[in-house]
């Protein structure tokens, strides 16, 4: 069976050529980029200060750019056949995979940058709070942490009902599906309040929710236990879909 490729007139066929040639001619840029990801990442690690972690993210930026502006010179073509068959020809050439992997942004890049903003602002926190408050607000961030590992089955469960709503097509079965996440969120708030406590001192609850607005992680996995908040919204949607049906029959 022909590829893409082939199945290319002549003249396509020769821009594709020449472009997969430009992206194998990428190989050393893509090893050095790679390892300039590694070293990014040291860095990362043992920056101390918002000024330091700002500067690994400004070279980080710039090389990024540089990359792109590398890697879209060398696939210059705005024909979606020709592009669309190159693609499928890396798909099917490990080392043309590897280089493109290499050029494109690193996702555990991307987890160094959000890891070390995390742990300055946290930092930060932490320095600015009396020594009796301290130890409140990092058991407190440590036992949210330790709630991540329910935050995929809830998010799993909310897609089983999300599924359900969206299904279902008369206002008692959407009745009874409240009534199901309703209870499924006074289980899930037990298990949260028996775990995280907050801060009574007005001062550290004030520095721990500046803390949280700019810490999104932390944060997705506290709203993640807002269960039914969550679904309000497709509850909502449900029966504005079930009741417009309903009236467009009488």
């Amino acid at each position: 069976m022909p590829t893409l490729i082939e199945k290319l007139n002549k003249d396509k066929q020769k821009i594709a050529h020449r472009i997969i040639h430009n992206i194998l001619e990428l190989e050393k840029q893509a090893i050095t980029y790679s390892e300039d990801i590694d070293k990014f990442k040291i860095e990362l690690r043992s920056s101390i200060s918002e000024k330091d972690f700002f500067a690994v993210v400004q070279e980080i930026i710039a090389k990024g750019k540089k990359v792109y502006e590398t890697l879209h010179h060398a696939m210059n073509s705005n024909d979606d056949e020709i592009l669309k068959a190159i693609e499928e020809h890396i798909l099917k050439d490990e080392k043309l995979t590897r280089i493109m992997n290499s050029l494109h942004f690193n996702q555990s890049l991307s987890s160094s940058i959000i890891a070390t903003k995390e742990r300055l602002s946290r930092n930060v926190l932490i320095n600015n709070l009396p020594a009796a408050q301290k130890d409140i607000v990092e058991n407190f961030i440590r036992r949210v942490e330790e709630l991540k590992i329910f935050t995929k089955l809830l998010d799993s469960q909310k897609e089983i009902f999300r599924q359900r709503l969206s299904n279902t097509t008369s206002l008692e079965e959407l009745s009874d599906i409240e009534d199901e996440i309703e209870k499924q969120d006074k289980v899930i708030h037990s298990l949260y309040a028996d775990t995280i406590i907050y801060p009574e001192n007005e001062d550290t609850a004030g520095a721990l929710i500046k803390y949280l607005e700019t810490n999104q992680q932390v944060l997705a996995i506290i709203r993640s236990f807002d269960f039914y908040e969550e679904l309000a919204d497709d509850i909502l949607a449900s029966r504005a879909k079930i009741t417009s049906s309903l009236s467009q029959r009488r």
